[in-house]
């Protein structure tokens, strides 16, 4: 597992694909423009234009995707049953602000959407995201590891790309025929292979709290000494500021990183007993009626 990862850009004008580091990506080097590396053509590069980091990622094979775990982060303690229903509040405010009946129209969509899982470099950047723009900062998170169901599993073909296909707001009912849709997303580890699926897709979760308390300690030392070797910098502040977010975004990675997944993203992952520090990890199985199983030896990270 890495959130140091480089990308791929796309072009218009040809079918090749264009690398790019994640340095010149985060720093916009020259203007965000870069060289198409088939023909040369100037692509604007961006998440507009983004691409698979890993054309040969092996869950484009539809075998594959019950044999690794997938994850996702939530503030329900509960997830999935939790989230499919729509706060009292939410609704409340609804009905106050929206044409008679919008309301329920707006609750029955919500309570009908497909799940989102992805990798364990999408789920944390996903909760990330949430503590930083939408006021979830102060909330509990649970990290989940998500197995999907072996038998009878129907998988789309191919994947969508998120910036010109629906992906991100998927209802169960714009799955079709299929239980998952497998997307390119390109907002929470930009690059990767993330899945839309029905509820009954899942075959069992484990959840643990975010973050694993008997990793703050040092995690904590860890950022106060970045933190007081980047104030002591000679330079302007400017240097000092962003040495401190890059020892934050270093903190929160492995801050957030539960002893069970302490692999890489396609390396051996399988479900060994937690730490016995790790109390606060549970197994939950699916409710009766859906095929069940546990993670089984060799899956892996996803």
């Amino acid at each position: 597992m890495t959130f140091s990862y480089d990308f791929n850009m796309a072009c218009s004008a040809c079918p090749a694909i264009t690398p790019l580091t994640s340095t010149d990506y985060h720093q916009e080097v020259n203007e965000a423009h870069i060289a198409c590396r088939g023909c040369g053509a100037v692509i604007h590069f961006g998440r507009a234009v983004m691409t698979l980091r890993n054309a040969d990622d092996p869950v484009l094979d539809d075998g594959c995707l019950t044999a690794v775990a997938w994850y996702h982060t939530s503030t329900y303690s509960d997830w999935p049953v939790g989230s499919r229903t729509m706060p009292a509040a939410t609704i409340e405010a609804y009905r106050e602000h929206m044409p008679a009946g919008a309301a329920e129209g707006a609750r029955a969509r919500h309570e009908n959407l497909a799940l989102h899982v992805g990798t364990y470099e999408a789920a944390i950047e996903s909760m990330l995201r949430r503590m930083g723009d939408q006021d979830d900062g102060g909330a509990q998170f649970f990290l989940y590891r998500v197995a999907l169901r072996a038998r009878d599993l129907t998988v789309e073909r191919g994947w969508r790309d998120e910036n010109t296909e629906n992906a991100a707001r998927l209802s169960q009912d714009d799955l079709g025929d299929a239980d998952v849709v497998r997307y390119l997303n390109v907002f929470e580890s930009p690059g990767s292979i993330s899945l839309a699926i029905r509820p009954s897709a899942i075959a069992a979760t484990q959840r643990i709290e975010l973050p694993v308390e008997t990793l703050c300690d040092g995690v904590e030392r860890a950022c106060s000494l970045r933190s007081a070797r980047c104030g002591s910098s000679t330079n302007a502040a400017e240097p000092s500021v962003r040495g401190l977010g890059q020892a934050r975004s270093i903190c929160y990675a492995a801050k957030w990183r539960p002893p069970w997944c302490h692999s890489r993203t396609y390396a051996t992952c399988a479900p060994e007993k937690p730490a016995a520090a790790a109390t606060s990890v549970a197994y939950r199985q699916v409710p009766a009626g859906v095929y069940r199983s546990q993670f089984g030896n060799g899956s892996r990270a996803r």
